[in-house]
């Protein structure tokens, strides 16, 4: 397992890269993300979402974007708070540009990729290993479909839910999937763990 581990931990937490090798690294990024942008946008209906947003009420869709931040802004401290190790200052700010980060790469990689990057750029920001942030983002994964659970279960009661919606109550509640987020839980304590945490 030691071995694993430390394989892990060359692969988390790469040399730092000349200044010149950076920025191309950067820009390969972007460029990468701006055709995968370009991509996706072929498939989208540009006039039947300008017709939307003309339609629009500019009050309701600032309310939205107000509450769209606001809500961004608790993740990252929530998340800024589950990752702090004790003596280390790490605020909001500090996990609110990785979030942001890992968001934009999973709006164009799938697999949950955007995770892997986010904690990969939180962990450097923090001076923390990936591999701890990784589980962390695990446990809070774990934690937050735990939590939602009951919620959908009390909407379920309050209102009607469509078909869809109902039948993935009926699967998030199953006990297959309870065992799975509770082995997820135990993964991730035991890498905590592991890390020093």
């Amino acid at each position: 397992m030691k071995g694993l581990w430390n394989q892990v931990r060359r692969i988390a937490v790469p040399p730092d890269l000349p200044a010149g090798r950076r920025r191309l690294m950067r820009v390969a990024g972007l460029a990468l993300a701006g055709g995968f942008a370009v991509i996706a946008l072929e498939r989208v209906d540009l006039d039947g979402l300008r017709a939307a947003l003309l339609s629009a009420d500019p009050a309701w869709l600032l309310a939205a974007c107000a509450a769209n931040l606001l809500s961004q802004w608790t993740h990252a401290a929530r998340w800024a708070a589950l990752v702090r190790p004790p003596g280390v200052v790490l605020r909001a700010r500090h996990a609110f540009a990785p979030i942001a980060a890992g968001y934009a790469v999973a709006i164009v990689v799938p697999a949950r990729a955007g995770d892997l990057v986010r904690s990969h750029l939180l962990a450097r920001r923090a001076r923390l290993p990936t591999a701890s942030v990784l589980a962390a983002a695990l446990l809070d994964y774990v934690v937050g479909t735990v939590t939602l659970v009951p919620l959908l279960a009390a909407l379920a009661l309050a209102t009607p839910l469509p078909g869809w919606a109902r039948q993935a109550a009926r699967r998030a509640t199953s006990s297959r999937a309870r065992g799975s987020r509770a082995r997820a839980g135990t993964v991730a304590s035991t890498w905590l763990s592991a890390a020093g945490r």
